[in-house]
């Protein structure tokens, strides 16, 4: 067995998989009223959906960049596979624990050359995806295949968000946060991105953590629903 301490980064070989993938309780004061718990509690194992509402402000994308470790928040306790997550180097842990942001990402270059960047790192270069499965994905969200040759930077906004999402999609993550994923999409591309998200799931032992208003996307990938201000 092997002991761990605290900072010392481990390999995800010795995660405890029976344990949940992830287990979270953040503090919430500020949404709190007299009536409700001072943390956020819950816990998400493959294939289960935890969605959080409320109202624009309220703080739901910071509790999502506090489980992706891009935002520091004291009296955080979280755990992956049962490892508390100081114990884990972060960029072990976003690899495993993927933040897609609600303003989409690119970088210079093809829409080609934007999926297959995270795979040019060391972490990643062992599971580099084939074309065909980045084209199917592609489909799905009713991107052409032709995409791929276009310049990232003459995306629109919509699009931009769905070329995004399938590269977190190609990243295998064991759970993806989500931060409003159908904001700047129409309704059939809304109900594409929840078609695909459920597939993804029901292919994988992964789960989802998401931000959104959306009725569409919550009514067909439904899951936890948690109402930060009234949980």
């Amino acid at each position: 067995m092997v002991e761990n301490k605290l900072n010392e980064p481990i390999d995800p070989a010795n995660l405890n998989l029976a344990c949940p993938i992830l287990e979270v309780s953040i503090p919430v004061d500020k949404l709190r009223d007299d009536t409700n718990p001072p943390h956020l509690n819950f816990k998400i194992d493959k294939r289960h959906i935890v969605w959080l509402l409320g109202r624009s402000g309220i703080g739901k994308t910071t509790i999502l960049r506090t489980i992706a470790r891009l935002h520091e928040t004291s009296g955080v306790s979280m755990k992956y596979r049962g490892t508390i997550y100081h114990q884990i180097e972060p960029r072990r842990w976003r690899s495993s624990i993927l933040y897609v942001n609600q303003k989409p990402v690119m970088f210079r270059g093809s829409v080609r050359e934007n999926i297959f960047k995270p795979f040019r790192l060391r972490l990643n270069k062992d599971r580099i995806p084939e074309n065909a499965s980045v084209v199917t994905l592609l489909r799905k969200l009713y991107l052409s295949d032709s995409v791929l040759e276009r310049d990232a930077m003459t995306l629109s906004v919509g699009e931009a968000a769905r070329i995004c999402l399938v590269r977190a999609l190609l990243l295998s993550p064991e759970i993806l946060l989500l931060d409003e994923p159908t904001a700047s999409l129409d309704l059939d591309s809304r109900k594409a991105v929840a078609k695909t998200l459920n597939e993804w799931l029901s292919l994988t032992d992964s789960g989802i953590i998401g931000v959104t208003h959306d009725e569409t996307l919550t009514g067909m990938a439904p899951g936890l629903e948690i109402h930060l201000g009234s949980y």
